[in-house]
């Protein structure tokens, strides 16, 4: 558990899940009484948290191994390549915003090495960039309370920055590392020329990929003109696009959610 629950709040149903969980997870019983239909993995409404769980039906209806969702290593996901190839994926690869916030028993500890276990597959660094956002969301949805989340972030945001991989835009992963710092302090000096080179276009090979670069930059340094120069060269769908990103925490310029 990554929560902390309140015991003298628990009602009876509380107290009948810690009786079956402790059963399961702890004594390895199968648990009966329950419903036929419950999915193979499902969110277990545990005091003020929710578990992610796995259901294994057995030949009694009703009856079920249970197993925490991330501690569990039969379960694999994968995902499809724009070939229809196959990809080991991280079981973390479809968490939200919302799912760290709400989820009490994620192994954080787990995240990078679920990742690091197929770095080399393409797609590995995208899943596991688009995760950090979401991991960067959540601390931001929580209003900066959650500063537990925003550690886990700062963690996954440098690994990715460390990580040599053909497949990861590394300006990308220097952007989301320094934004996460500018959540928690101001930038040192060498991270603002690193933040104005990347404003000026220097390392980007890629036109389209420098104009993100730039908005990204000049938001983190709060050049909001500069930053609204270039986030006007956006099509209407990538503006849109844009504002999911939680760098937009740091626009002044716009205030539309959408075109």
């Amino acid at each position: 558990m990554t929560k902390n629950c309140d015991i003298a709040h628990f009602n009876d149903e509380d107290h009948k899940n810690s009786e079956r969980l402790y059963d399961a997870l702890f004594e390895g019983k199968r648990i009966p009484g329950l419903k036929k239909d419950i999915p193979y993995v499902a969110l277990l409404d545990y005091a003020d948290t929710k578990l992610a769980l796995i259901f294994k039906p057995t030949e009694d209806p009703g009856t079920y191994d249970i197993a925490d969702f991330f501690a569990d290593n039969s379960y694999e996901l994968f995902r499809m390549g724009e070939n229809g190839e196959r990809f080991t994926a991280s079981k973390y690869m479809n968490l939200t915003a919302d799912n760290f916030l709400e989820l009490g028993n994620v192994d954080y500890e787990d995240i990078i090495d679920s990742f690091r276990c197929y770095i080399d597959e393409p797609y590995c660094t995208e899943d596991a960039t688009q995760l950090l956002l979401q991991i960067i969301h959540a601390y931001d949805k929580s209003q900066d309370k959650r500063k537990d989340i925003l550690e886990k972030a700062e963690n996954m945001a440098n690994w990715l920055l460390k990580e040599e991989n053909p497949y990861s835009d590394s300006t990308v992963m220097k952007l989301n590392f320094m934004q996460i710092q500018k959540r928690k302090r101001g930038f040192t000096e060498d991270e603002k020329v690193e933040l104005v080179s990347i404003a000026e276009g220097y390392g980007s090979v890629d036109e389209k990929q420098a104009v993100y670069h730039k908005i990204g930059a000049n938001l983190l340094l709060d050049n909001q003109m500069s930053a609204e120069f270039y986030f006007k060269k956006l099509s209407d769908e990538e503006k849109n696009q844009f504002r999911q990103y939680p760098i937009w925490r740091f626009n002044k310029f716009d205030t539309n959610e959408s075109d």
